[in-house]
């Protein structure tokens, strides 16, 4: 196939806009299911995260009923923490963790875990985490993405949250996204195969219009076509037809003239040809006479020839 034909122009603007569109379409997808997930998550881990504060609240309650604070706070506190671990921390296969800063920064559960609680020893982490204005906030670390959402317990200002590997908070969208734009490029092949079809039915009479007038321009009148479509390429083939029929008895009607002209050409030479010999006879005949010629007019006025 040309890339200069027709078909293939139309093609080549069929394809671009079929892939234009299922592209917008992917991406209108993917980023419509990504924000449907950030707010499930987001849902989720705040209601995980609500659940600790009011643990937090609860062990709080029963340490102000106990009127002396200050004595008894940092045993409450290590024995939520001893709580809380023995609650959220199943095992190593475990891949999201919860964690608690203190109002340093310093992680409050390390112990025992090996620092898979604890999230990143920056100032920077913290200060996202310090930020009231953000509930959640991606940040990446030793070359890997998370995701962090936290609340603020005020009582014993601490930071309490989860830090979600973007590769676990997004393992469904990825496998749907990766489904997705497999159907979508079947889909586009297809498509653009059906389209193929269908517009290289189209184009058909327009092809054989062109080979027909390639024909034509180099003198062949008897080029087959037929007419098969009741619609403009048909009445447009129907019309060169026409078109042909008529340079055919234009060209018939010219020959036959020609031929005329030409027998009527013939004839005159031959007719100019027995003058010329007659005359010439006629010359030798008079030229090599011995008696005297005389000629009359219907005068009566005679001339003397020889």
């Amino acid at each position: 196939m040309k890339i200069n034909t027709i078909n293939t122009k139309i093609l080549m603007i069929i394809a671009s806009a079929f892939i234009i569109m299922t592209l917008s379409i992917y991406l209108f997808a993917s980023h419509y299911l990504k924000s449907m997930i950030d707010g499930y998550q987001e849902s989720v881990y705040s209601e995980k995260i609500d659940t600790i504060l009011d643990m937090l609240e609860r062990k709080y309650e029963h340490l102000t009923e106990t009127f002396l604070i200050d004595a008894y706070e940092e045993d409450f506190k290590q024995s939520f923490l001893e709580d809380f671990r023995s609650s959220y921390f199943t095992g190593n296969d475990q891949k999201v963790y919860p964690f608690i800063l203190d109002s340093k920064g310093k992680c409050m559960i390390d112990a025992g875990m090996n620092g898979k609680s604890c999230p990143p020893k920056e100032k920077s982490f913290f200060a996202e985490v310090k930020n009231e204005k953000k509930g959640s906030f991606e940040y990446a670390f030793k070359g890997s993405a998370y995701w962090v959402i936290k609340r603020h317990f005020p009582q014993w200002d601490w930071y309490i949250g989860y830090i979600v590997p973007l590769s676990v908070k997004y393992t469904h969208f990825y496998s749907f996204r990766d489904i997705l734009a497999m159907i979508m490029a079947v889909t586009t092949v297809l498509a653009l195969f059906i389209v193929s079809l269908l517009v290289t039915n189209f184009t058909k009479p327009i092809y054989q219009l062109t080979k027909a007038s390639l024909a034509l321009s180099s003198g062949n009148l008897d080029y087959p076509m037929k007419v098969n479509s009741s619609d403009e390429t048909g009445i447009l083939t129907q019309s060169f037809l026409s078109m042909r029929d008529a340079i055919r008895k234009t060209i018939r009607d010219l020959n036959e003239k020609n031929t005329i002209l030409t027998q009527e050409i013939a004839e005159r030479k031959r007719i100019a040809h027995a003058l010329k010999d007659s005359e010439q006879r006629y010359r030798l005949l008079v030229e090599n006479q011995n008696d005297l010629v005389i000629k009359f007019d219907t005068s009566c006025s005679c001339s003397v020839i020889r």
